[in-house]
């Protein structure tokens, strides 16, 4: 049985998205529906519902969570001219350029602003990185750090994410159908440079990404409205080219697992065990997961080839001694002399010992969230509703 407050965030959702009004005969829990807009960064959304089923806007949670949507408002206004002075900047001076995720899933939503966007992500070719920063400099954007697969600018309206590729060659075997994106790509008609995807081929990414995220950490119930949102804007998408693109990705499974919990949510379906587990853990993740999901992710990757025991033990070793990677970004001279890095290791704990000492607890509370009894359950959990690692770490 799913939680009978699960249930109305699910009713007030369903209402702002498909114009439903009714008065419901509740209580409503003024506070776990602020709770729930925040960490989900649903405040549109389930104001708007929950005004539609009959809330009282003049409890005070209620005008804090209108104080929230019209901060909403004005960021979604100047986001979007943030957005369109970019794509019209690329087009002028011929940089190929693609829009994702949050950009596309905006315009599908009832009001814009239902949908907030915590940044901006466009793909772009690894051989106009240059032009991208002329032209990012040119705007006003300030060039930040390179990540695996995007570089990142930052303006006080917007923060962006130029994609060198749609997923991170570690995802390796989501990186493997995908590669850098372009394949697929078709250009926009009468634009010299700007392009898009099919609406499948555009679902079949929008749907990676949520599955990426819900593996690797747990994803918030405002991605699975995407998903809706999508499926009803678009409803003659192919779905024998679809299931055969997902069955590549091995994701067939997992998508018709989720389609049950959408039927469910927005259709009048019937609830089923896998849609309960699926929705119980979708919204104790937060709008993105947790740390300690992410943990245990990280170690049920390092499993693939080892026993849980194994990857157990090299996880609790990565928190104790950080990576090189890590350690570079707070000893820059690593990148230099890197055989000096098992010297760092003690460097460092002696620093978090004298200068640091809230991070010992920091790391003690992270090795305690593991055990190889939680990593087998996450595995088994992924598992359950067909998600895997389809690679050895």
């Amino acid at each position: 049985m799913l939680d009978s407050k699960i249930e109305l965030i699910i009713a007030l959702t369903r209402s702002a998205l498909k114009g439903e009004k009714h008065k419901l005969d509740c209580e409503f829990p003024y506070n776990y529906i602020l709770k729930i807009a925040t960490v989900h960064q649903m405040y549109s959304l389930l104001y708007t519902g929950a005004l539609n089923l009959g809330a009282d806007k003049n409890v005070p949670q209620m005008k804090a969570l209108f104080d929230r949507v019209c901060k909403s408002i004005m960021i979604n206004d100047r986001q979007l001219r943030q957005i369109d002075r970019i794509m019209n900047a690329f087009e002028d001076n011929g940089i190929d350029h693609l829009a994702l995720k949050g950009i596309i899933l905006k315009s599908m939503y009832p009001e814009a602003h239902m949908r907030l966007m915590g940044d901006a992500d466009i793909l772009i070719r690894l051989d106009q990185i240059d032009e991208c920063d002329r032209v990012m400099a040119e705007l006003g954007f300030e060039k930040g750090p390179e990540s695996n697969h995007e570089l990142i600018y930052t303006h006080k309206d917007l923060f962006v994410e130029l994609h060198k590729r749609t997923i991170p060659s570690y995802n390796k075997d989501y990186y493997a159908y995908f590669g850098d994106g372009w394949e697929k790509a078709v250009k926009c008609d009468s634009t010299k440079s700007r392009y898009t995807y099919n609406p499948e081929d555009e679902f079949i990414f929008i749907f990676t990404h949520f599955a990426k995220h819900y593996r690797d950490a747990g994803i918030g119930f405002r991605h699975l409205c995407d998903l809706w949102v999508y499926l009803d804007k678009k409803p003659d998408l192919n779905q024998e080219y679809m299931k055969s693109e997902m069955e590549k990705l091995r994701l067939y499974d997992f998508y018709l697992n989720i389609r049950d919990a959408l039927t469910y949510c927005f259709e009048d379906g019937e609830l089923n065990e896998k849609t309960e587990f699926i929705l119980t853990n979708i919204f104790s993740s937060g709008a993105y997961g947790t740390s300690e999901a992410g943990r245990l992710s990280d170690a049920v990757k390092m499993s693939k080839g080892k026993t849980v025991r194994g990857a157990w033990l090299k996880k609790v070793i990565k928190i104790a001694c950080p990576p090189y990677k890590t350690m570079t970004e707070r000893y820059s001279v690593l990148k230099k002399v890197p055989v000096l890095l098992p010297i760092f290791w003690v460097v460092n704990w002696v620093e978090i010992l004298l200068f640091r000492r809230k991070n010992i607890k920091k790391r003690t509370d992270e090795i305690r969230s593991l055990s190889v009894k939680k990593i087998e359950n996450y595995q088994q959990g992924l598992n359950y509703v067909g998600l895997d690692f389809n690679f050895e770490e």
